[in-house]
């Protein structure tokens, strides 16, 4: 992906050379620039891994580093707050009805400064989640997260996932 980005000459190195003498020339550039894009694309693959390792333990002390402070959340619950508060709160809810959570991220796919990443999660009903009290029943649900990512922190979010299918495995719903 990143090599397509890449492919064209920069402006200087362009002055009618053979691709070969273009390559020598300028080389060391596109190398440099390439992997300046690789380490990128890592860095933003590793703030996932560290942002969903956080969710897992609950660890809302790790969101001021990994989640911008202004983060819009397009996939918020209805009484979820705005902001990384709204995060706070949503791990603490999560972790509380589910304090064994083991969130597994599965692929990622990145293009710019989007990271979209497939997952699954998995946990038992111990606690209260929403206006569910604890069924003491395990779940499996999988879902997907797309991240913006905006001077190395998620600045938006959007999620889907299978509620449905969790309420159900709960029984919460038919």
């Amino acid at each position: 992906m990143f090599i397509r980005q890449y492919a064209s000459v920069p402006q200087e190195c362009n002055d009618n050379r053979s691709l070969n003498d273009t390559v020598a020339a300028c080389s060391g550039r596109l190398l440099m620039k390439i992997e300046v894009d690789v380490l990128s694309n890592q860095n933003h693959r590793d703030l996932v891994q560290r942002y969903c390792d956080a969710f897992e333990r609950g660890d809302t002390n790790a969101l001021d580093e990994l989640v911008h402070p202004d983060v819009v959340d397009h996939s918020a619950y209805e009484e979820q707050q705005a902001g990384i508060e709204g995060y706070r709160q949503f791990f603490r809810l999560w972790n509380d009805a589910f304090p064994d959570l083991k969130f597994n991220v599965e692929m990622t796919i990145q293009q710019d400064d989007v990271v979209a990443y497939r997952w699954t999660a998995t946990g038992t009903h111990l606690g209260q989640y929403h206006e569910h009290p604890s069924t003491g029943r395990p779940f499996q649900v999988s879902g997907i997260s797309i991240n913006r990512i905006e001077d190395g922190r998620i600045a938006e979010e959007w999620v889907e996932i299978d509620h449905l299918g969790l309420l159900q495995q709960l029984g919460l719903a038919g």
